[in-house]
């Protein structure tokens, strides 16, 4: 519970700095205020015409189909604005986000700036594009004018509030809006990126593959949306860029939809995801072949049939949460977010309601940090678990990875333990002697063999048995292993023979030799089946000189454990 309330904290802190004035720290006389309130509109009149006839008054922000009743047309809005005392001969900027229209902004008759062209329908060309109109006023009040005309066009008018202040402030303003906007259409493109690099590596999680997608698409759409970056760095036409706004909007729902669909394989029904397939699909290729009249009237009327599936989508979520999944709750959150930012700007799109800036983008950055938190947590779930398994094995027994690792380590000590002593195995020493060798040869380093075997053990097992000829070989071994450093190889090299790899120069391989021979001597182990009576070993030493193989080394000092056998046993020969 204390995650979720921290986490919502995070949102809503989030969602307020996002939507904050970035003017907030200077003066109030120095603060942007807006410009909404009682225009007059003049139909069907320009700046050019002259002196207008009598107008309209209306209150902004309108649209043309309000007010006059229909969308396709032009005009003019009139407004005289009285001048603060501490703003007259100053420098001022009047900031005009966008408009559905192209528009013509002037200050006391004098255009300033201008989106498109405006006119008559032959004369018309719609833009949509912000601007930002400077001017130093020197007298008690202004007027303000503002030619609209909106053809071939979903709708048109002076339906976007403009501000007015400062020219510090306003361009603040402006810029904090741009370069935010930049920034998280830039971060969200490199968190795509890296979320494809993941799903390179692990082949197994598509989720990765698809969320990365979705970054990747929704950068691209949020590059062409409001506040419009492709007018800063491209000469792509105001027509391509609409479509291609739509075109990834669209592709950006497919996605997620399809995002949705692996989060919750279990519950969510894949005639969902065709059925939002084929609805997006049709509509993307609306987008490209049609012009924007055309397909953003169809994109707005065929998008009410999206809401049955948020609502189907927020129930799978519901039903998930009940689960008491930790992620679960994130993904629900953030969908909701994200569901209540589209239905805003889609309101907004159609006309219904006024809001001053754009809700998706907000509300897939919060959505974005939703996911990864959750991906935050997995992996630092999954980092704190391999930490578990390799500080303490016992308290890790029950996982699987615990259960693979012991199996891999039994397996690991079959490979290269004998069975009969514990130590070392002949494959073992056929491994690393060989390694040893190609080290010595390389390195000048000393390398020794010393090769022994109990003395007349078959006459032990003839007068013992072989159970206990076995036990006796037990013994031997941990014999030689209470005196062996920890650098020595000891390995059964088979049967009653064994086998010791030393750094040892030849002199000190022969010492070594005596004192494990005199070791075993003093154990006085019974051996009633010689004439000596108790058991003793033969040593072959061989130190590494001209030899060419490990082989030939090996064969050398077993060549000398024989000498030492047909000397009369329990000696070293080196």
């Amino acid at each position: 519970m204390k995650q979720l309330i921290a986490i919502i904290v995070v949102v809503i802190t989030f969602m307020s700095s996002s939507f904050s004035v970035s003017a907030h720290t200077l003066s109030p006389e120095n603060q942007p205020s807006s410009l909404d309130g009682e225009w007059v509109f003049y139909h069907e009149k320009l700046m050019s015409k002259g002196i207008f006839e009598q107008g309209k008054s209306v209150q902004i922000p309108s649209s043309f189909q309000k007010e006059i009743g229909i969308k396709n047309t032009y005009g003019t809005y009139v407004r005289t604005w009285q001048v603060p005392k501490e703003w007259r001969n100053h420098r001022l900027a009047v900031h005009i986000p966008f408009e559905y229209s192209a528009y013509a902004f002037y200050v006391d008759g004098e255009k300033l700036v201008e989106a498109g062209q405006v006119g008559p329908e032959r004369q018309h060309e719609t833009m949509l594009a912000a601007r930002t109109a400077y001017f130093t006023p020197t007298k008690s009040s202004v007027t303000f004018q503002m030619e609209m005309s909106s053809f071939h066009h979903i709708r048109g008018g002076f339906e976007n509030s403009i501000y007015i202040g400062n020219q510090t402030a306003i361009d603040r303003h402006v810029n904090a809006q741009f370069y935010r906007n930049a920034i998280m259409t830039g971060l969200m493109f490199m968190m795509g990126l890296l979320m494809l690099i993941f799903a390179w590596f692990l082949k197994d999680l598509r989720e990765f593959f698809v969320f990365g997608l979705f970054c990747l698409s929704f950068a691209t759409r949020s590059f062409f949306a409001v506040p419009f970056l492709y007018e800063k760095i491209t000469s792509i036409s105001y027509v391509w860029a609409t479509k291609m706004e739509y075109f990834w909007t669209l592709l950006c729902f497919a996605i997620f939809i399809y995002l949705m669909k692996l989060y919750y394989e279990q519950r969510f029904s894949k005639w969902i995801v065709h059925g939002v397939w084929s609805i997006c699909g049709f509509l993307m290729l609306m987008t490209l072949t049609t012009p924007p009249v055309v397909f953003q009237t169809l994109f707005f009327k065929l998008s009410w049939t999206m809401l049955p599936v948020f609502g189907y989508l927020l129930y799978i979520m519901m039903c998930s949460v009940r689960s008491s999944k930790w992620v679960s709750r994130l993904h629900m959150i953030g969908a909701a977010i994200v569901f209540s930012g589209v239905i805003l700007d889609y309101l907004k799109g159609s006309g219904i309601i006024t809001v001053p800036l754009e809700m998706t983008m907000p509300a897939v950055s919060i959505y974005l940090l939703l996911q990864l938190i959750a991906i935050a947590k997995d992996f630092a779930k999954g980092r704190t678990q391999l930490i578990k398994l390799n500080t303490s094995l016992d308290e890790e027994v029950a996982l699987r990875t615990k259960q693979l690792e012991e199996k891999n380590e039994q397996l690991a000590l079959i490979a290269w333990q004998d069975s009969l002593t514990g130590i070392a195995n002949r494959r073992y020493f056929n491994e690393k002697i060989d390694e040893r060798f190609q080290y010595a040869q390389q390195s000048g380093e000393n390398l020794s063999l010393i090769m022994l075997d109990v003395d007349e053990f078959k006459q032990y097992n003839d007068y013992y048995g072989h159970v206990a000829g076995d036990r006796l070989l037990k013994k031997f071994a941990a014999l030689i292993n209470e005196v062996l450093p920890q650098h020595v190889l000891f390995a059964r090299y088979g049967g009653e023979e064994f086998v010791l790899v030393t750094a040892h120069n030849a002199v000190e391989a022969k010492a070594f030799a005596e004192m494990l021979r005199q070791h075993i001597e003093e154990a006085k182990l019974a051996h009633l089946g010689r004439k000596v009576k108790q058991v003793t070993a033969s040593f072959g030493v061989r130190t590494y000189t001209n030899e060419t193989t490990a082989d030939e080394l090996v064969n050398k000092a077993d060549e000398l454990l024989y000498l030492a056998k047909a000397s009369g046993r329990n000696c070293v020969q080196a």
